[in-house]
């Protein structure tokens, strides 16, 4: 999986900033994405796949919380798996766009 975190802990920084994201569950269109269209003999179906850059956030059941490490949807990223988090619940994702 893909984090969108620093290469290595920074514990003694003391140039850091805080955000706060507001994370609301995902549903599965939240990370889908038409990339095109084939042509059947029924007419055309749109080519679907995973919203690549997308960040998103697991929720820990073990701990009880959302796990402050933010995942990147890319390349190696495993449908499967993140069919599992969407079944289950785990998957959160920021509640507004981020702007440009």
């Amino acid at each position: 999986m893909s984090t969108a975190t620093a290469y290595a802990p920074r514990e003694n920084s003391k140039r850091f900033r805080e955000a706060k994201v507001e994370l609301v569950i995902a549903h599965p269109d939240d990370l889908k994405e038409t990339v095109g269209y084939r042509q059947t003999g029924h007419g055309s179906v749109p080519i679907i796949k995973l919203r690549k850059g997308m960040i998103y956030w697991l929720f820990s059941e073990a701990k009880g919380m959302v796990e402050p490490t933010p995942y990147i949807i890319s390349e190696t990223t495993d449908v499967e798996e993140i069919k599992e988090y969407l079944d289950n619940k785990m998957l959160y994702i920021a509640r507004y766009p981020f702007k440009d």
